[in-house]
């Protein structure tokens, strides 16, 4: 996960697709601006939405892919 520091500018958004418990979305919250977290399982989503209660963190329940 560290290179996510190098990957990533504290003055804009992340992205974390797939976010399933959160274990990036953690990681990038002191790092980056603001979190948009995307997690098509309603039962995490909801865990995520939580979880991340408070935080720079937007939890959406979707799935980004047309696969």
């Amino acid at each position: 996960m560290e290179i996510l520091d190098l990957l990533t500018d504290p003055f804009k958004v992340s992205i974390d697709v797939g976010a399933n418990i959160g274990q990036y979305t953690e990681y990038l919250i002191p790092i980056s601006e603001h979190v948009y977290a995307y997690e098509p399982l309603p039962q995490l989503s909801r865990i995520l939405s939580k979880k991340f209660k408070g935080e720079r963190v937007t939890v959406s329940a979707k799935a980004v892919s047309d696969m």
